[in-house]
């Protein structure tokens, strides 16, 4: 199957050059419209002949949070939402998975990870150093914006509120960036270490590996992370 790779990390070069070698995943963000059965079985040829092991990680749990504020919705029936969304595109993508009888692709949720202590643990360490470092909540900020900052320009605009509700929106928003690159971290960390990606790495988790933030990288014991950002041939994903 045919790849379009546009970067890659050493160790992502090493896993291009050696097929079976390491482990990889995909992140997917659930309500993304790219990540539809028909893109997505261009990752799962290619990531089966690639990696030893293929990982297709829903990344459902955040969504509560964009759910409860762009939906109105209460906490837990976001999550719900978010669950159920999740469990939708499992089923979906494992039938897929069955009729092209690819055996080393496994499709996971990160609410299957949610009491996970080395996951919850790299998810206080995010939060605490964020708080006590304005430069990692700057890019985590920067990184908000990235993603869904569109929406939530239009949402004040739609609903017109003043500058301290729109603070205390996008205080509660940000929990979504922190639960997103935390479950990229422990994934890359602890499952497998190099991450596919369609778009650009995560700014901050590349700044983090990169030795940016030396306190966290140290806290979180950081080892070298895989990266390849590729796509199908005429297929691209323009965003987060």
């Amino acid at each position: 199957m045919e790849m379009i790779i546009e970067q890659t990390t050493a160790m992502g070069e090493d896993a291009l050059l050696n097929p079976g070698k390491y482990r990889g995943f995909l992140g997917v963000s659930i309500t993304h419209k790219f990540f539809k059965k028909e893109n997505m079985v261009h990752y799962f040829k290619w990531g089966s002949k690639v990696f030893e092991k293929f990982y297709i990680l829903l990344i459902d749990d955040p969504d509560m949070y964009n759910f409860v504020v762009f939906k109105s919705l209460s906490e837990t029936d976001a999550l719900a939402r978010a669950h159920k969304i999740s469990s939708e595109l499992k089923y979906g993508y494992n039938r897929k998975l069955r009729e092209l009888n690819i055996q080393n692709v496994e499709v996971v949720r990160l609410v299957d990870y949610g009491d996970n202590s080395e996951y919850l643990n790299i998810k206080a360490a995010v939060r605490n150093f964020m708080r006590s470092s304005d430069e990692f909540r700057k890019d985590m900020e920067n990184l908000m914006q990235i993603g869904i900052g569109g929406k939530i320009k239009e949402y004040f605009l739609l609903n017109p509120c003043s500058p301290e509700k729109q603070n205390e929106i996008k205080q509660y928003l940000i929990n979504y960036i922190i639960d997103e690159i935390s479950a990229i971290i422990y994934f890359t960390e602890k499952v497998a270490p190099i991450e596919v990606d369609p778009t650009v790495e995560f700014s901050t988790k590349k700044r983090l590996y990169e030795g940016d933030f030396p306190v966290l990288y140290n806290l979180l014991n950081l080892s070298q992370r895989g990266h390849i950002y590729c796509h199908p041939p005429g297929i691209t994903k323009s965003t987060y």
